[in-house]
């Protein structure tokens, strides 16, 4: 273990289950999403790249169903995880969770290759000077030339991005500023386009930046419905009479929520589903007690 720091504490279980022990874990969602070895024993503690990683994902900050926390970060309420989107042709994504913001999330990495070097490059941050001891971290999260991504990163900071051939045809959102060519991702960016249509395969806490934000409401043809915060619960149970189960599910990530009332729509979703890995992912979620943090969001 590199660097451990707090303890591993399971994650508070909500009263409603009868077999608590039963109930899945971020960890075997991670499983379940076959990301790397390293990124399910970030979740669990087992390694410590950073020294502000206060712990690995508990589950104490509540969060969106969308959102898999791996670990938490910073001196305020945030997650490092994984967006995951159902019902819609969204691929997975490496994103971080800023909860004390409003919920807001943005993308961090595009794959795991990216979420690890970042990762590493943030540790050459905090220890300033190139040693051993950063190749046993770089390579307990899956990178091997650690030396070289030092060496560029020295000589650049940030501006090594481009250099790096994780990077050079697919970067993360959160990076686009150092790139010379346009944002080819699909996480909500302002070079995307605002039609209805593409509007809906996006929540509204993916609209985090509010020069942008203020754009799609100004200039999209209409909005989706679930971008008004208002009557959520309501909007929701419409959708689903209607089985359009992408549409609940990004009413479901979108603000305007009580947990309590997330809770049962949630429920409703996964029994009209009918698929074995979603049910996977709500049991999980409903097992953490978000009530704990907050009302809701």
């Amino acid at each position: 273990m590199l660097e451990k720091e707090g303890s591993n504490s399971p994650p508070v279980c909500h009263p409603v289950f009868k077999d608590i022990m039963s109930m899945p874990e971020n960890s075997d969602l991670l499983r379940m999403l076959k990301v790397p070895d390293f990124v399910v024993q970030l979740s669990e503690g087992s390694i410590r790249p950073l020294p502000e990683f206060l712990r690995p994902a508990t589950g104490w900050i509540a969060y969106p169903p969308c959102f898999i926390p791996v670990f938490e970060y910073g001196s305020e309420p945030s997650y490092r995880g994984i967006l995951k989107h159902w019902f819609c042709d969204r691929k997975i994504i490496y994103a971080n969770l800023l909860a004390y913001m409003g919920y807001y999330i943005y993308e961090y990495s595009r794959n795991s290759d990216q979420f690890a070097i970042r990762t590493l490059i943030q540790r050459f941050e905090i220890d300033g000077e190139y040693s051993e001891f950063l190749t046993r971290i770089g390579n307990s999260i899956g990178v091997r030339n650690v030396r070289s991504i030092y060496d560029l990163w020295e000589r650049y900071e940030d501006d090594c991005y481009p250099m790096l051939e994780s990077f050079k045809n697919d970067w993360p959102e959160s990076l686009k500023s150092l790139f010379q060519e346009e944002y080819h991702g699909d996480f909500a960016s302002d070079s995307m386009d605002i039609s209805n249509s593409n509007l809906k395969r996006y929540c509204s806490i993916e609209i985090c930046d509010t020069e942008f934000e203020s754009r799609v409401f100004e200039e999209a043809d209409s909005l989706p419905p679930w971008f008004k915060e208002e009557s959520q619960e309501k909007r929701f149970y419409e959708l689903l009479n209607e089985s359009d189960l992408s549409g609940c599910w990004m009413t479901l990530n979108s603000r305007g929520w009580l947990w309590k009332d997330l809770r049962k729509a949630l429920s409703v979703l996964a029994e009209k589903a009918n698929n074995h890995n979603f049910h996977m992912l709500c049991d999980c979620w409903l097992s953490q007690d978000h009530e704990s943090f907050s009302e809701g969001f």
